[in-house]
């Protein structure tokens, strides 16, 4: 996830505004928005539109910029940005919302190579694994650290390992760290810069191969009275035609885009300024069609669901730590395995099986062990 990088001191920013949301591979805000944590949950409540992405509306959505136009148009809406890096998708997302019980809200979603397939990273996986209470204590844990290093940051060097020698490093604050805004979920410090140009690419991306997405994601959005829709945050070489391609298939309201004149910094993130412009037409967008957007139907057939979807680790023979995930479901008394998602490598597009006992899934090399579900 791209940040700004210090040589200097770090700003701090005002704790009564923002919270840390990443620092140091630690991501603070999967926690604190995952879990409802220090008031935030009620930020979540009150916010009448979500805005879900990846990191590209994490950078691209400015929440506060929609707001002040909302107020200007009369429209009633109130915009937090809900999105999260590190490539994520829809999938902790839904877990959020059945976990805080968020309902009756409209939902903008972003369509990008990061949200086509039903996948977690494994910041999120951690997240949801953790309690309440887990999630206060590694919260509290990671930010006196970065405290720590803070307050040493052009003090002292820090003392690290490399090709087998200690080494000095004048930085003593470990890389990037990003800061969101409690009331709206933005990020600070945005980026600067207007590098590389925003225009459309070829088609090449598909939606939800498995069918993962619509079965779960959509099912419970439906549930919780969520009316949702789709845009793309714009970059470099986007797909265009994502966006019809899913609301063929959703029967659901779109934002086509209006990518004109806007800039990334890195080819994928747009810039502070690109992202207030975008931001400023996608709200002129749905306060236009606001009245439209209403008489969508926001309840499809009932869910096949009987039981919660899993996630369940796999443990290799003798060895402590998991490899990876499976996360499957029971659908009328029957297993199906969803995909085999690796930590560190997820894998894209496996077709799944299925079979009557989980534990029937194990094989010679690797024995399962069910952990918490993913929802609750």
């Amino acid at each position: 996830m791209p940040g700004v990088k210090h040589t200097g001191r770090s700003k701090l920013y005002n704790p009564r505004q923002y919270f840390l949301a990443h620092y140091a591979g630690f991501g603070f805000d999967y926690f604190i928005l995952g879990h409802g944590l220090f008031g935030v949950k009620q930020h979540l409540k009150d916010a009448s539109l979500l805005l879900v992405s990846s990191s590209k509306g994490l950078y691209g959505f400015q929440a506060h910029t929609m707001n002040k136009l909302f107020k200007q148009y009369d429209t009633n809406l109130k915009a937090y940005n809900l999105s999260f890096g590190l490539g994520e998708g829809y999938t902790f997302v839904t877990w959020l919302v059945q976990h805080n019980n968020l309902q009756n809200k409209f939902v903008l979603l972003d369509i990008t190579d990061d949200t086509t397939d039903y996948h977690i990273s494994p910041q999120a996986f951690k997240a949801v694994h953790a309690t309440t209470y887990e999630a206060y204590k590694e919260v509290i844990e990671h930010g006196l650290q970065f405290l720590f290093d803070w307050c040493l940051q052009t003090i002292l060097p820090r003392l690290v390992i490399q090709e087998n020698k200690i080494v000095f490093t004048i930085p003593f604050v470990r890389g990037a760290n990003n800061w969101r805004r409690w009331d709206t979920g933005d990020i600070v410090p945005e980026l600067e810069g207007d590098n590389q140009a925003v225009a459309p690419g070829p088609i090449y991306i598909n939606f939800d191969n498995l069918g993962l997405i619509n079965k779960i994601t959509f099912r419970v959005f439906d549930k919780h009275h969520l009316n949702y829709g789709f845009t793309t945050v714009p970059y470099k070489n986007y797909d265009p035609g994502l966006i019809q391609k899913v609301a063929a298939v959703t029967n659901h309201w779109i934002l086509p885009p209006e990518w004109e004149d806007l800039y990334t910094k890195d080819g994928v993130h747009l810039t502070k300024t690109s992202a207030q412009k975008y931001s400023t037409r996608l709200a002129t967008q749905m306060s236009d069609q606001i009245d439209e957007m209403k008489r969508t139907s926001t309840l499809s057939q009932d869910s096949i669901l009987d039981e919660k979807p899993y996630l369940v680790e796999i443990f290799p023979i003798g060895y402590p730590a998991p490899i990876g995930t499976l996360l499957f479901e029971k659908i009328k008394g029957t297993y199906y395995i969803y995909k085999h998602i690796y930590l560190q490598n997820r894998l894209q597009g496996m077709r799944p099986w299925e079979f009557e006992d989980y534990r029937a899934a194990s094989d010679v090399n690797t024995s399962l062990a069910i952990s918490q579900t993913l929802t609750e």
